[in-house]
């Protein structure tokens, strides 16, 4: 029985061409990315890669968006309206520059302990953005 839309795509991992021979690749999967505004979400379905220094979202050979780990400002997991209103939990992402992007990925949580880790952040739980960059000197920024 087919649950989502991420259950359909299922297909052996391939090492785009898109990524370096210096990037370990990681991991891969389907995913959308809201396009819309905030208004009125439009959703463009794609690929997410992860690798150790970005995500990558991708339609065949095309780069849709780049997210390197060094010009994000946090990454969360929210829950929020997806194809048809449904709620979905969703990777929020969001740039220095204050910009969000939201990706409907199967297993967001997952994907967002993997992120953390590759980018060496840390879980702060006292914190209302719980996933926070850590300073070279150990200090949460």
């Amino acid at each position: 029985m087919i649950k989502s839309y991420f259950d359909v795509v299922k297909k052996e991992p391939v090492r785009p061409d898109f990524i370096g021979p210096d990037e370990e690749f990681v991991e891969m999967s389907s995913a959308s990315l809201d396009v819309g505004t905030r208004a009125l979400s439009s959703w463009r379905l794609c690929n997410i890669y992860l690798t150790n220094g970005r995500l990558i979202l991708a339609q065949a050979r095309k780069i849709i968006k780049d997210f390197r780990f060094d010009r994000i400002q946090r990454v969360t997991v929210v829950e929020r309206p997806w194809i048809a209103g449904k709620k979905v939990p969703q990777l929020e992402i969001v740039m220095k520059s204050g910009k969000p992007y939201y990706v409907a990925v199967k297993d967001a949580t997952s994907w967002l302990t993997e992120v953390a880790r590759l980018a060496g952040w840390k879980l702060d739980n006292s914190m209302a953005r719980p996933w926070k960059k850590l300073h070279s000197t150990g200090e949460v920024i």
